[in-house]
């Protein structure tokens, strides 16, 4: 599991503008450079990052919101921790992207039959990419999340509706955050890429040339049995932790 040997990645001592303080905590808390439950107070943030009091509440707030911080005792200076990894919590966020994606994926069959081809094939090269990443003895997680969100965006971008998007958008950073922790989790859980591959392969065969029916239902149970091997990769290492 990623892991901050220290709080130094975030109180670098480099001071931050307003606007992009919310971006900073974010993007730290979902590539795990802050560890799950690592405590933070508005103080601390403010004061390490060079900024006022207003903009890291403010930062943190939206993270609560988002689910990606939680409540970490109360008292003169409430505390905020980053959230724990939850098989269940992960479940949910995956099953229900992919009940919005696979809805959303029926329309490409509507699509001109020159439009679909190069979906299919627009998405088989994202999926090419993430295999050749993960096949590496260290692979980038950096590569790999941006060529399986590139696999998965691109049918999006492509069928889903203002309305889906706007959802999926909204779940994306529970959902981000569960996927840069899901590949070294599996590799301690000794879980492969095998069913990944294999499902993939599936949905690019389906937007090619499968029915709305068989699209809705290969996008459906990717998102389906990635849930289930995330949920028992994290369960795997909180036991070993305990």
């Amino acid at each position: 599991m990623p892991r901050s040997n220290s709080q130094s990645a975030l109180f670098d001592g480099t001071p931050l503008s307003r606007a992009n303080v919310y971006d900073r905590l974010r993007d730290l808390v979902v590539r795990g450079e802050l560890a799950p439950s690592t405590r933070l107070t508005e103080p601390m943030v403010a004061e390490r990052l060079g900024i006022s009091r207003t903009p890291a509440r403010q930062a943190m707030h939206r993270l609560q919101l988002e689910g990606l911080l939680v409540p970490d005792g109360g008292g003169e200076r409430p505390r905020v921790a980053v959230a724990p990894l939850d098989a269940d919590e992960a479940t949910e966020v995956y099953r229900t992207t992919g009940m919005l994606e696979s809805a959303s994926a029926r329309a490409v069959t509507g699509l001109p039959t020159g439009q679909r081809q190069r979906l299919a094939e627009s998405m088989a090269a994202f999926d090419e990419a993430f295999r050749k990443e993960a096949a590496k003895s260290r692979p980038d997680p950096t590569r790999l999340f941006a060529n399986h969100h590139g696999f998965h965006h691109a049918l999006v971008q492509a069928c889903a509706s203002a309305v889906t998007r706007m959802l999926l958008t909204t779940l994306f950073p529970r959902r981000a955050r569960y996927e840069w922790f899901h590949g070294p989790l599996a590799r301690t859980a000794g879980q492969s890429f095998t069913d990944t591959y294999r499902e993939h392969d599936a949905i690019v065969e389906a937007v090619a040339s499968g029915t709305a029916t068989q699209v809705e239902r290969a996008v459906r149970h990717n998102w389906d049995e990635a849930a289930e091997r995330l949920a028992a990769a994290i369960r795997f290492d909180a036991a070993h932790r305990e």
